[in-house]
């Protein structure tokens, strides 16, 4: 149970006798200005929202463009970087001992050698593979029935 301490009663103000005064002392705000203000205020706060979208839109903007041209000049730069690569490691290649300069290969022989070094079937082994395939199912055909 909780109890309720009253104020004593020296804090408490007496009115009585003080209510004309009272309602002269407070001004009187005509409706239209109370709106006015309102409507003033809400339009202050989207027009901010407004900016703030704007402005988050403008650096978003600036920070794409930006990402893009560095972007744009790293890969210039790792395409000289590997251009420079590749030149060192064919005059490397030019000094090593043992190692003597073959002759020009095809382009075709450079797929041929790249798809073997990387396990990739060639079309006659994806042929082959049909052959057998077709194989299999004659040979499972009569067995289904």
């Amino acid at each position: 149970m909780t109890t309720r301490k009253t104020a004593p009663t020296s804090h408490i103000v007496d009115v009585s006798g003080h209510e004309g005064r009272l309602a002269d002392s407070i001004p009187t705000i005509p409706f239209d200005v109370v709106v006015d203000v309102a409507r003033m205020g809400v339009q202050a706060t989207i027009g901010l929202a407004a900016l703030a979208f704007d402005e988050a839109q403008k650096v978003l903007f600036l920070a794409i463009d930006r990402g893009a041209k560095i972007e744009k000049e790293a890969l210039k730069d790792l395409k000289a970087f590997e251009s420079e690569q590749v030149a060192y490691m064919k005059d490397y290649l030019k000094k090593v001992p043992g190692v003597a300069p073959k002759r020009p290969v095809s382009i075709e022989a450079h797929v041929e050698e790249a798809l073997k070094t990387h396990d990739v079937p060639t079309r006659d082994d994806i042929r082959e593979l049909e052959q057998k395939i077709d194989e299999l199912t004659a040979a499972v055909k009569p067995r289904r029935r």
